[in-house]
């Protein structure tokens, strides 16, 4: 899948997360047990419907400490791989 600026992740209906000390675990019937670290646990819950990958960025910019093209396509590669592995909707 060909992740863009303007693609809005959505969380799939069947994934369940549960907050933890180092950050986030995933669970759904398509994938075993996920742990997110903090940077990662931030970046899945701006997966709202309604932001687009570039709009997750420039959320997140200061806490990922790197200019804005760099949280974009550390966004995108986030994205793209929660959607290969079937927790998000596109």
């Amino acid at each position: 899948m060909d992740i863009q600026k303007e693609t809005i992740p959505k969380i799939h209906e069947n994934v369940k997360a549960r907050k933890e000390q180092f950050g986030l675990l995933l669970v759904s019937k398509r994938t075993p047990i996920l742990a997110l670290n903090d940077d990662s646990r931030v970046i899945w819950e701006c997966f709202d419907g309604v932001s687009t990958v570039e709009e997750i960025a420039s959320r997140l910019k200061e806490e990922m400490e790197e200019d804005l093209e760099q949280t974009i396509e550390t966004v995108k590669c986030f994205v793209e791989s929660c959607y290969d592995l079937g927790l998000i909707e596109i």
